[in-house]
């Protein structure tokens, strides 16, 4: 068989398959047409709204306060009448403070004399 007669038999045995099909009416045809644009219209509004509200719902929950906030540490005001007095002929020593680092502070070493 030749490339064209094999292409010839498949082209008629194609309009003899298409003859056998039955088509649906005119009218059959519109009301198929009109019940896939109502179905995908009301899913495209049925998940429009579930995307909404989802999304609604997400965004409060990153947005919503903590139930139960930390109370803040007050620090009362130090007036000149309220600061305690000192007793007289005392001396105040203060101590240095520690590092920052939180590691042993060590006395600065002495060279040795010549």
């Amino acid at each position: 068989m030749t490339p064209i007669t094999t292409v010839r038999d498949y082209l008629k045995s194609s309009v003899a398959e298409l003859r056998k099909v039955t088509w649906p009416s005119r009218d059959m045809t519109i009301r198929y047409a009109a019940l896939v644009i109502v179905a995908s219209v009301a899913l495209a509004m049925f998940f429009a709204a579930l995307d909404f509200g989802l999304s609604r719902a997400v965004t409060f929950a990153l947005e919503r306060k903590p139930a139960v906030e930390a109370p803040q540490p007050t620090v009362p005001e130090l007036t000149p009448d309220a600061a305690p007095a000192a007793a007289p002929n005392t001396t105040v020593e203060t101590q240095p403070a520690a590092p920052a680092d939180g590691g042993l502070q060590l006395p600065p070493l002495e060279t040795p004399k010549p």
